[in-house]
């Protein structure tokens, strides 16, 4: 038996669903009313497409944003800190480029500050989405459409104020990975919008 409420399969003798808590009992009763009309019926057949599949789902709720908020955690707490010199430049590095230029004391606290947000931001994500809520796909790719903005501005800020690139080019790699993880996303879900309905 499918759950008509999440499409997860039940068996047959289920008093609920596992995923989302539907119950057969739930059934909305049959009108008494005048029959449907064709239209109706007809938006209400079966249309014979396979139950979608749900692996990246599962992936994103069950790792990927758990380790997006774990990482966003530590990038912000690296900086407001400021070891995240200490990563780049070498061990020691913090005070010689804290006396050299203190006005990235700021824009550490900052990005810090916005780092830790976009931490909390993904544990949210991962329960609208895991809950089957409406706007679950949207908070996902707009999670994954501002991480790749920041770690830009990020990137860019640091580069003018140090004369250097700070750290190696993987963070242009995840800059990248992330602004095409949100273009999949968006794709993904959009084909699997009836399954959120919460």
């Amino acid at each position: 038996m499918i759950c008509p409420k999440c499409l997860e399969t039940m068996k047959e003798d289920a008093l609920s669903c596992p995923r989302c808590g539907w119950r057969p009992a739930d059934k909305p009763p049959k009108p008494s009313s005048s029959p449907p009309a064709p239209a109706e019926i007809l938006s209400r057949a079966y249309d014979g497409s396979p139950e979608p599949e749900l692996k990246w789902f599962h992936f994103l709720i069950w790792f990927a944003l758990w380790a997006s908020a774990l990482s966003a955690l530590l990038s912000g707490l690296l900086e407001f800190t400021g070891l995240q010199y200490d990563l780049f430049f070498g061990e020691g590095a913090a005070p010689a480029v804290a006396a050299s230029f203190p006005a990235l004391r700021f824009a550490d606290l900052l990005f810090g500050a916005i780092h830790v947000a976009l931490a909390v931001f993904a544990v949210y994500t991962r329960f609208r989405l895991s809950g089957f809520y409406k706007n679950g796909p949207a908070l996902v790719s707009i999670y994954y459409a501002v991480v790749p903005a920041v770690n830009l501005a990020w990137l860019l800020l640091y580069s003018l104020v140090l004369k250097s690139f700070p750290g190696d080019l993987s963070i242009g790699f995840r800059i990248v990975f992330s602004a095409a993880v949100a273009f999949y996303n968006f794709g993904y879900f959009q084909d699997r919008e009836q399954l959120f309905i919460n």
